[in-house]
């Protein structure tokens, strides 16, 4: 049984896709039973079901980190909802001077969303400085 995917390793590398789909293991999940046998003759030797394995590991790990990538994105990218989420949330205290009881004098003093934006900015470059495509 002959099977092209339909994409190189260049294009996978590009993002189009993987070179297997899960369709494709999905329908060679079916054939493990009786076997797959190739134009000469060849049986599936059990390696095959292994790689087979491992593919879907790895397929499902990828998957779980490019959503983990997708939510620090989303985390880093000022919007309505980070906003939300950080305004407010960051605060110091700056000291005014000492009164004359002789007590030091703070006032609390929330981080700008401006200064916020630009901190975010800063770690997003900083996280993805080796893929300056995805900054």
């Amino acid at each position: 049984m002959a099977h092209h995917a339909g994409t190189s390793p260049a294009s996978v590398s590009e993002g189009e896709g993987p070179m297997i789909t899960p369709e494709q293991i999905a329908e060679w999940r079916k054939l493990e039973p009786e076997g797959m046998v190739s134009a000469v003759g060849e049986y599936t030797p059990e390696e095959f079901w292994l790689a087979l394995d491992h593919i879907e590991v790895l397929q499902a790990r990828i998957a779980q980190l490019e959503a983990e990538l997708a939510a620090a994105r989303e985390a880093l990218t000022p919007s309505g909802s980070t906003k939300a989420a950080y305004h407010g949330e960051f605060a110091f205290n700056l000291f005014r001077g000492v009164s004359d009881a002789g007590i030091d004098q703070h006032e609390k003093v929330y981080v700008p969303w401006d200064t916020v934006k630009e901190i975010m900015a800063a770690i997003a470059h900083r996280a993805l400085k080796d893929h300056p495509h995805d900054v």
